[in-house]
């Protein structure tokens, strides 16, 4: 009798109660990668106690041929075949990548976030892996692939999400997390990349979230342009930074080519107090300025107004006005 075949019959040895326990005692001192198929063909026997010890097996024997096998039973209705498959994989380290990466396409979303747990137990160690993978991988991979990274997290993640900006496909996912990452070491790729329209908005909201001031410029000029979806982002933007944009507003607004009333209005959402004198200034030498202060309640009244209030109170003050005391005589005779 072969190897095989007796391995075969041991197998079948688990099927029945009264040698269950002889035979995973014979199996456990199976070390030899050689017999990797016969535990393989045995993952789908209806015994759940079987395919849980099949799946310990493989991932013992730690042949990387059988992780794409042991992926799929992360599908099986029995907790404790997936927990063992699992621990299973465990043992493979970033070496079971290559075989389960193609899984995070799959249609069952429950089975997604089983491959996705055990890819992001793997830690820090897989990030260079997955950095690899992406440029290998189909766009629904690629961009799953960047969502584990940045879960993740720490240096090394968020300078994977920075290189991942220059691949096409996951450009705008990689966008997206150094946002949410509130990366520093990000915008000075973010502020290049801004030149491709396509980009401009997410780029606005991710440097909305980091809210650092290198940044400042760029989002009050964004304001300038035609694209509606744009200036609006532009205003989200400055409305959550607040105060700290003022000075970026004002020095805009004395500029010649500038759009004026997105810039007033954006001033108008945040406390413009600090700038209030300045902005007055600059109303009394600009009347596109004055009115759209004014439109804007910036200004209460525009300056030509309060001019008009002054020199009306200036003229009511030099009326003489009589006293509640003062007798004037009526000389009645005169006019009769």
């Amino acid at each position: 009798m072969t190897q095989e075949k007796f391995l075969e019959k041991i197998i079948e040895k688990l099927k029945k109660p009264e040698t269950k326990w002889d035979a995973v005692i014979y199996l456990k001192e199976v070390k030899s990668p050689e017999y990797l198929n016969i535990f393989m063909q045995h993952l789908d026997e209806p015994d759940p106690f079987i395919r849980a010890l099949m799946s310990e097996k493989l991932g013992s024997l730690q042949d990387t041929k059988a992780v794409p096998a042991l992926t799929q039973l992360l599908k099986d209705p029995d907790l404790h075949v997936r927990k063992t498959t699992k621990d299973a994989l465990l043992k493979f380290g970033v070496q079971a990548i290559p075989g389960i990466i193609s899984s995070l396409a799959d249609k069952d979303y429950y089975f997604r976030q089983r491959v996705v747990n055990f890819i992001q137990a793997l830690g820090k160690p897989v990030i260079p892996v997955l950095s690899q993978e992406i440029e290998h991988s189909n766009w629904i991979v690629a961009n799953k692939i960047l969502e584990i990274i940045w879960k993740i997290g720490g240096a090394q993640a968020e300078e994977a999400l920075i290189q991942a900006i220059e691949i096409e496909n996951v450009r705008k996912s990689a966008i997206l997390f150094l946002g949410l990452s509130a990366s520093k070491k990000a915008v000075p790729k973010l502020l290049e990349i801004f030149k491709h329209y396509s980009l401009r908005r997410m780029v606005i909201s991710s440097l909305m979230r980091i809210g650092e001031e290198e940044a400042y410029p760029l989002i009050v000029k964004s304001l300038n342009f035609c694209s509606y979806n744009i200036t609006k982002q532009a205003q989200e933007a400055i409305v959550k930074i607040g105060q700290p944009m003022l000075p970026y507003l004002l020095a805009a607004l004395r500029k010649k080519r500038s759009h004026k009333g997105n810039i007033i209005e954006s001033t108008s959402k945040i406390d413009f107090r600090p700038i209030y004198k300045e902005l007055h200034n600059i109303a009394q030498n600009d009347q596109e300025i004055e009115g759209l202060l004014f439109d804007f309640k910036i200004l209460k009244k525009k300056t030509s107004e309060l001019q008009t209030d002054l020199s009306e109170k200036s003229l009511s003050s030099n009326i003489p006005k009589i006293r509640k005391s003062s007798k004037i005589p009526l000389k009645i005779g005169k006019y009769i």
